[in-house]
């Protein structure tokens, strides 16, 4: 019940809460290390997910269309490249392009 006072209090008045205990003001990891491994696990778990949808994806184009067994001619010449190595180029520079812009219009906002 004091908690939900607390919390009632905290949304309309911030400044009327009732302050916490010193001892529970600076709460800080007995062990930096546990607090990296913490934040590597969290990250794991985050991009592990994306990683296996990637994969999915160029398997899926790899079995699908056979992308490594075919060279790609360039204005007649044969340049040895294979289509999954185009296709990895393209979509690499796609992304960067992205994350380009993307960057470039939060400078022109401000925002980072």
């Amino acid at each position: 019940m004091y908690a939900g006072y607390v919390f009632l209090v905290s949304m309309f008045s911030p400044n009327a809460a009732p302050g916490l205990p010193s001892e529970a003001v600076g709460f800080q990891e007995t062990n930096p290390g546990t607090a990296a491994l913490l934040g590597r696990a969290n990250a794991l778990l985050l991009l592990a997910p994306r990683g296996y949808a990637l994969y999915a994806v160029g398997r899926t184009l790899l079995e699908l269309v056979r992308l490594d067994s075919r060279a790609i001619p360039f204005f007649g010449l044969e340049t040895g490249l294979a289509v999954a190595t185009v296709v990895s180029i393209v979509i690499a520079l796609v992304s960067a392009v992205a994350l380009v812009g993307r960057r470039l219009s939060r400078r022109r906002r401000g925002v980072g």
